[in-house]
């Protein structure tokens, strides 16, 4: 597993993840040489955070071709990157798998367009009772 921090946005995501196999591990198999599959960039994380998935989670993998070779499937899945704080016996708080992907920014708009839309009644109903008299 190869990890990348980037110090900018103070985050991390896994950047790739290299698998070897054997051809003794692979029964009826006519390899005569390792296969080296591997999964691109997942999951980003801020530092200083865990990233926890209980349920199961597929990783497609690829081997020289684009297409998928094999999946990878990880369960009760706990992975911390770059830690700087110095507790070796637990992990930082964690990101749940598939909660957090929302930028920042899709809240705060929907905030916005909300705040928005109570000034324009706010405004409309004055004018409109105003006019009624």
């Amino acid at each position: 597993m190869h990890f990348l921090a980037n110090d900018t946005t103070k985050t991390y995501h896994l950047n790739s993840l290299n698998i070897t196999i054997s051809p003794e591990i692979l029964i009826n198999s006519s390899l005569s040489r390792s296969v080296e599959v591997w999964h691109g960039a997942e999951w980003a994380m801020p530092l200083n955070t865990s990233y926890r998935c209980a349920a199961d989670t597929q990783l497609n993998l690829t081997a020289e071709v684009t297409s998928v070779a094999a999946t990878l499937t990880l369960s009760q899945l706990q992975e911390e990157a770059f830690r700087t704080q110095h507790n070796n016996n637990s992990f930082s708080s964690a990101r749940e798998c598939g909660s957090a992907d929302l930028p920042d920014a899709v809240p705060i708009a929907v905030g916005c367009a909300l705040g928005g839309l109570v000034v324009v009644v706010l405004i409309a109903y004055p004018e409109g009772r105003q006019r009624s008299q």
